[in-house]
């Protein structure tokens, strides 16, 4: 049997307890036992896991220093935990001004780990290398606890 929910206004947290439901529902019916606990632990640990991203934009002026860059940098951000999840070419915007050609998504687990590589010995020494190869603006950005946006 299909079901179809249809959703006019939801926040982040009706997703997750939907999400919750479906795992209940899932769970009981392979003979696993759920009880309210279960279900409290995991929202806590999913309301806890505050991810912190970098929104990268770039221009490339110097593709070979650039690719240098690059290089260096990859090792350096999963050294500190992170994690490059988008790299992409701008295709259209939509609203405001964005100078970048490129845009780039990083993740790190925490906000410190985040200041950390970028603060790093390491990273700081590679800085003249990208500037070099290219204009970039970097904002740092924690995700916040969901909430309605009624």
């Amino acid at each position: 049997m299909k079901t179809t929910i249809k959703l006019k206004h939801f926040s982040f947290l009706t997703l997750i307890g939907i999400g919750l439901v479906f795992q209940t529902i899932s769970a009981q019916s392979e003979g696993t036992s759920i009880n309210k606990n279960t279900i409290m632990e995991t929202t806590n640990k999913q309301e806890k896991k505050m991810n912190v991203f970098y929104q990268i934009d770039i221009t490339i002026t110097n593709p070979e220093k650039f690719q240098e860059y690059v290089n260096h940098a990859k090792p350096l951000v999963e050294k500190f935990g992170g994690k490059m999840l988008i790299r992409g070419q701008q295709l259209t915007n939509r609203n405001g001004k964005i100078d970048g050609k490129l845009v780039g998504i990083m993740e790190f687990p925490t906000v410190d780990t985040a200041r950390s590589w970028y603060n790093s010995k390491e990273y700081q020494a590679i800085i003249p290398i990208r500037d070099a190869g290219s204009v970039s603006t970097f904002i740092l950005f924690e995700t916040i606890k969901p909430h309605t946006l009624d």
